[in-house]
């Protein structure tokens, strides 16, 4: 039978182009490479396509934008200032993915409902901050518009949540994984110049040859690498089986975890397998012994991540790094146990009530490697309480156990709240995974639901 007119208009229009917008960035990246053109074409011709196809894109496309921009947004800033690391610390790309969040809010202003608490805070928030923001003005607007740009990413992503939507991710990571890869072999000239430009400020950054053990992808360092890596990890996990074959995941999988382990971030890597865990025992698919045994099978599957560094070719000291019975002496460990110390020094009486502006600490240069403890100095007990609170209730009340895709979203979210004890997930820079994905507990992708029998 043949499709109507009207049909092959309606999937036409439906269709993604979001490959426009690859189309036309990625001129400008090779140009530069090669020497073609000065490196501030990069930002000039970025953000004039981003505007551009913006005004054109659905949001759907809109949201696929962002969070395209958000994984290559560092590659870019690289090859913009080819080898000489960034321009700066906060040069104007930084500001590119939340483009197409502007026009997605415009475009949804009819429809869109904002969550009320999630607003009061939002406004405790920024009038908190303005009390310190001549002491950290970078830092503290840049900590403020991100936060806002991916609420509204979240709120606005949850009406057009489906099954395309997470294939799209996985793509991303998939992509960004190969990159690691490539590193791996010899890093490019522009990653080399970045690395030894942000070596001193930044520990995990050991040396700036193909063998570094800790290889950042296309992002700003291996943390946040490690973070999207982790997050695409867990989607393809509860991936829907019809949608995807045994082998395929298998594949997917593979890729995924080696890209993840080559940016040495111990962190993700053991917290993967107890938010997997946790997610298959709340959503009703896992009995206690289950989960026990399979708490064992992590400590046994733990112990062998010696002998994979070892298949890499790593020094003994990174090797020793993976060794659990080594824990006690880890300089990384120690260092997050003397957080608590640092806390304490930049303690006072204003920050204790209402921070020192948010973004002031997780960029700032007495950062500190612990998204809880930056949140209670950026923006005071009390805010950081209620948000907290806010957040755990909107975990709690899940009610679709059926839905794959709450599944999906609710195991990243909980990943992220683990990680977050370890670095800055809920207002930093991959803080954008978790408010989507939050957002998306709640979501109308109608067409992509498991109904409950």
């Amino acid at each position: 039978m043949k499709l109507s007119r009207v049909s092959v208009g309606k999937i036409g229009k439906n269709r993604s182009q979001i490959h426009k917008l690859i189309v036309l960035l990625l001129p400008a990246q090779i140009a530069v490479l090669f020497n073609i053109l000065p490196g501030n074409f990069i930002v000039y011709s970025s953000f004039a396509s981003v505007l551009l196809l913006s005004s054109y894109f659905e949001s759907e496309d809109l949201i696929k934008a962002t969070l395209l921009l958000f994984v290559f947004n560092g590659i870019m800033r690289r090859i913009a200032a080819s080898d000489t690391g960034y321009f700066t610390a906060n040069d104007i790309l930084i500001f590119l993915p939340y483009v197409p969040i502007v026009f997605l809010l415009f475009k949804n202003l009819k429809v869109l409902k904002f969550e009320l608490q999630f607003l009061v805070v939002l406004y405790l928030i920024c009038i908190l901050a303005l009390f310190s923001i001549q002491q950290s003005v970078p830092n503290i607007v840049w900590g403020l518009v991100n936060l806002i740009m991916v609420i509204i990413l979240g709120q606005v992503s949850k009406e057009y949540f489906n099954e395309a939507l997470i294939a799209f991710i996985i793509k991303l990571g998939l992509v960004s994984a190969v990159y690691i890869f490539v590193q791996k072999v010899s890093l490019p000239e522009y990653d080399v110049g970045w690395c030894q430009n942000r070596k001193s400020g930044l520990v995990i950054l050991e040396s700036c040859t193909s063998s570094s053990t800790r290889l950042w992808g296309t992002m700003e360092s291996a943390v946040n690498m490690a973070c999207f890596l982790s997050v695409c990890f867990l989607l393809v996990t509860f991936r829907n089986k019809k949608t995807l074959s045994i082998a395929t995941k298998a594949i997917q999988l593979g890729v995924i975890f080696v890209a993840l382990f080559l940016t040495g971030t111990r962190t993700f890597i053991f917290i993967i397998p107890l938010a997997y865990l946790l997610g298959v025992y709340f959503f009703r698919k896992l009995s206690i012994p289950g989960f026990v045994f399979g708490v064992l099978s992590i400590l046994v599957s733990a112990s062998l991540l010696p002998n994979l560094a070892l298949l890499f070719d790593y020094e003994s000291r990174w090797v020793s790094r993976l060794d659990l019975t080594n824990l006690t002496g880890d300089r990384s460990l120690t260092d997050r146990i003397g957080l608590v110390e640092s806390f304490k020094d930049q303690l006072s009486l204003k920050n204790l009530l209402i921070g020192d502006g948010l973004g002031s600490k997780s960029r700032g240069s007495l950062a500190i490697d612990n998204g809880y403890l930056s949140l209670v100095l950026e923006i005071g007990l009390p805010l950081t309480v209620i948000l907290l609170i806010i957040i755990f209730m909107k975990l709690k009340n899940v009610q679709d156990f059926q839905n794959p895709l709450v599944l999906q979203s609710w195991s990243v979210c909980i990943l992220l709240i683990f990680a977050n004890a370890s670095y800055v997930v809920l207002t930093g820079s991959s803080s954008v995974y978790f408010w989507v994905f939050l957002f998306m507990l709640n979501s109308r992708g109608g067409s992509d639901k498991v109904q409950p029998k």
